[in-house]
């Protein structure tokens, strides 16, 4: 099958997924979508197209959550040290 022509099964599949992912999400913004779907195993590729944006963006994601975990366990060890003294 060519990549040029579209398979109208895979794109009501791809349209019912939007549509499961926009009521099962509603109150979720973009990032925290993005990051449910890499959580369960969804490919980051796959991810952009559900959601609706690019695999760069999703990485920028990706990056800014791994990113702010890094910071909070340093944050909250440097308070109790402090908190101890």
């Amino acid at each position: 099958m060519s990549r040029e022509k579209s398979d109208p099964v895979v794109d009501k599949l791809n349209t019912l997924i939007k549509i499961t992912m926009a009521s099962a999400f509603k109150d979720a913004s973009k990032e925290e979508r993005i990051l449910i779907l890499l959580d369960i195993g969804i490919p980051r590729k796959e991810v952009a197209e559900i959601v609706g944006t690019t695999v760069q963006y999703v990485d920028n994601v990706k990056y800014q959550a791994k990113k702010e975990a890094e910071s909070k366990p340093k944050q909250e060890k440097g308070g109790k040290k402090s908190g101890e003294n």
